[in-house]
């Protein structure tokens, strides 16, 4: 072949690459612009994914929180909403749509967060295709169950040592106790104590009556394994009820509505005014007290008899044991404005000295456990009540922790 034919080959080769690239170009520019969309729609649904999952976990701790049912589950939704919000900022107003669903399958209840938020194009703009894309997120948590540990107190008191149970003024009987009162020392085993039948009376006619009974010995062992066994069980519930725990970080705080669980870790006396309990009547709510930053004092003022009984969980030692400043914990409970009012509740403070001080006329319901034990109360009743009858809490079922699962196996509305 001639030099001048093979120019002409050549030459007509490049322009049908020329032609051949030509008609790719818009391929390839194309290929650019969908990967870019499609880059850009997979960070928003990342995104969204991380926000729905925070938030699904926060409304299966706020739906524990509140008593909440698959039917009506607003203490869960403000919860999980709170948490878009916080988690998604800005892009939470462009949200196309969100829903908060529920439901109980085989004993085990799920709470589902599910948004959509409309995704810019690019490509796809340009070619008047879509301006946006809607991208879709969604969570199903399963709802834990902090409340169903086998707790149970049998006992009205139990106490190391039983300091003072003075139960006569001016020779009658107006301290009445209806219940176990247990001495792990035994040096007081015996002791007469007068029932509320009692009330009243003189104490010969107390006594001829019948209406007495005597303080217990116990078995310091026994009470041992019963306090590492409860306190455990205890810290269980608090772990499994996670971000519904509500941190109490002042000296005064309201306690009222449906929160099942508090918590206080800062210094100062604890001073505890007790309005309108909602929730599951009869199921406790939990106080716990970080008795190494508390000082010596719980005080608590009641407007009227509580519904759901308070457990105050009383986590320190008594301060400065010594004799020339000694400071057992003090407990006083008194009604709003001076009534008579019936506590019911417990204090467990299995590693504290403990002095209780009640209204005269006022009514305590419950268990006390402490270390050495007090009372200073004039006028007012202790009784026995097994606050945990009325709840989950006795059925001895296993506590579970919220947490993200798969919701491949459920059917929801959208």
């Amino acid at each position: 072949m001639s030099r001048f034919g093979y120019r002409n080959q050549r030459e007509g080769q490049r322009g049908a690459l020329l032609v051949l690239f030509a008609l790719l170009l818009p391929v390839f520019f194309a290929c650019a612009g969908l990967a870019v969309d499609l880059g850009n729609m997979y960070s928003y649904k990342s995104n969204l994914q991380n926000a729905v999952d925070a938030a699904a976990l926060a409304g299966a701790s706020g739906y524990t929180a509140g008593g909440d049912t698959v039917d009506y589950h607003p203490e869960a939704d403000e919860m999980a909403a709170e948490y878009l919000k916080a988690n998604l900022d800005n892009s939470y107003s462009s949200l196309k749509d969100k829903s908060f669903e529920a439901q109980t399958v085989s004993g085990k209840t799920y709470y589902r967060v599910k948004v959509t938020e409309p995704s810019p194009t690019y490509f796809m703009r340009i070619l008047g295709i879509k301006p946006y894309i809607d991208v879709s997120a969604d969570a199903v948590a399963l709802v834990g169950n902090p409340g169903t540990t086998d707790l149970h107190f049998k006992d009205l008191i139990g106490a190391r040592e039983i300091l003072g149970l003075d139960s006569l003024k001016n020779g009658r009987v107006n301290t009445t106790y209806d219940g176990n009162v247990v001495d792990l020392s035994s040096r007081f085993a015996g002791t007469t104590i007068y029932t509320s039948s009692a009330l009243g009376q003189k104490e010969n006619q107390a006594n001829a009556d019948g209406n007495y009974s005597a303080v217990q010995a116990g078995e310091a062992s026994d009470y041992n394994s019963f306090y590492r066994s409860t306190t455990e069980k205890i810290n269980e519930m608090y772990d499994a009820a996670g971000s519904s725990v509500v941190d109490w970080n002042y000296t005064n705080r309201a306690v009222s509505g449906s929160s099942d669980y508090y918590k206080k870790e800062t210094s100062g006396n604890a001073n505890l005014s007790i309005g309108e309990l909602s929730g599951n009547e009869g199921k406790p709510v939990y106080l716990m007290i970080d008795g190494t930053k508390n000082e010596n004092k719980i005080n608590i003022t009641i407007n009227s008899t509580n519904a759901r009984p308070l457990v105050i969980i009383y986590t320190g030692t008594t301060k400065n044991n010594n004799k020339n400043n000694y400071k057992p914990l003090t407990l006083n409970i008194f009604g709003s404005g001076g009534t008579a009012i019936t506590f019911t509740g417990a204090l467990y403070a299995p590693d504290a000295d403990v002095v209780v001080n009640i209204g005269s006329g006022c009514v305590f319901e419950g268990s006390i456990y402490s270390r050495d034990f007090d009372v200073v109360s004039s006028g007012a009743q202790f009784r026995y009540r097994d606050i945990f009858s009325g709840s989950s809490s006795g059925s001895g079922t296993t506590s579970t922790k919220s947490r993200l699962v798969e919701d491949s196996s459920l059917v929801w509305n959208s």
